[in-house]
């Protein structure tokens, strides 16, 4: 069986991307593209989870949409440990939660030296925070 024509070393299977090379091609190229389809995917994610219509998306990327705030999306590993965190804290206000308590949980860090916080939570509780008004 013979490898990916980049020279990767992957070797050739019965699935090809569209640009020639075979599907889990690890050069930088294919590595490039695949990252940048999967912030896309998260961006529509995203600007659907947070009530942001279409007419608002001046462009493709999300410094440009239209609204009250500005929107910084990220997507992949470099997420996870704030992803972890998030879910450590939001699983203990849950347990602490009194018996019927359906209120969303928001989750504020606040760093060492630091008088100002970040606030987080889940994207499915954002409609009910913001009382369903769209960004």
């Amino acid at each position: 069986m013979s490898a990916c024509p980049c020279g990767c070393g992957v070797a050739l299977g019965a699935r090809w991307s569209t640009n020639g090379h075979t599907m889990g091609c690890t050069c930088s190229s294919c590595i490039g593209r695949r990252n940048r389809r999967k912030g896309k995917r998260k961006q529509l994610a995203a600007r659907h989870g947070l009530g942001i219509s279409a007419r608002h998306v001046l462009g493709g990327q999300e410094e440009s949409w239209a609204g009250d705030v500005a929107v910084e999306v990220k997507a992949g590993v470099q997420t996870q440990p704030c992803v972890n965190r998030f879910g450590v804290a939001w699983r203990q206000a849950d347990a602490a939660r009194e018996p019927g308590d359906e209120r969303p949980i928001v989750v504020v860090l606040m760093g060492d030296g630091s008088s100002d916080g970040v606030v987080m939570l889940r994207m499915c509780d954002w409609a009910t925070v913001t009382k369903g008004d769209a960004l």
